[in-house]
C-alpha cells in the first residue's frame, strides 16, 4: 500500500475555524462542515490527514502496490 497526501483545504487566518475548500472555493465556518462539504463532492469514503500548524488538510489518496514475484534458482515463485 502507498499513500500519497492531496491538499484539499486550507485555514483561513484570523477568521477562526473557517477553511478554503480548494476544489470549490468556498469558505465554511468549521472544519467539520468542510469535510461534510467535500465527501458530498467526491461521494467515497477516504481518510484525512490535519496538519494543525500549516493549517493545511489533506485527504490520503492510497494506492495498491503489486509486489513483485520472487523466483528461486529453479524458476519457481
Amino acid at each position: 500500500m502507498k499513500e500519497k497526501y492531496v491538499q484539499i483545504a486550507e485555514r483561513q487566518v484570523g477568521k477562526g475555524d473557517t477553511w478554503k475548500l480548494l476544489s470549490d472555493g468556498k469558505i465554511y465556518s468549521s472544519l467539520t462542515i468542510t469535510l461534510d462539504m467535500y465527501f458530498n463532492i467526491i461521494q467515497k469514503h477516504v481518510k484525512f490527514m490535519l496538519d494543525p500548524f500549516g493549517g493545511k488538510l489533506y485527504v490520503i489518496d492510497e494506492e495498491t502496490v503489486e509486489q513483485p514475484l520472487k523466483y528461486n534458482i529453479y524458476g519457481d515463485h
